[in-house]
């Protein structure tokens, strides 16, 4: 039988979960700004 996780591991992966969150919503509104043209997005080509 498995044993719980200790308090400490269970509160580092819930603020990991909740930074994950904050990063793909991040990610989300900078891909939607550029597909509106609010930001004005130069492609390198190397």
């Amino acid at each position: 039988m498995a044993s719980r996780p200790a308090e400490e591991q269970i509160a580092r992966l819930r603020a990991c979960g909740e930074t994950y969150d904050e990063l793909v919503s991040a990610a989300n509104a900078l891909k939607t700004a550029i597909q509106r043209d609010y930001l004005d997005v130069r492609v390198s080509r190397r």
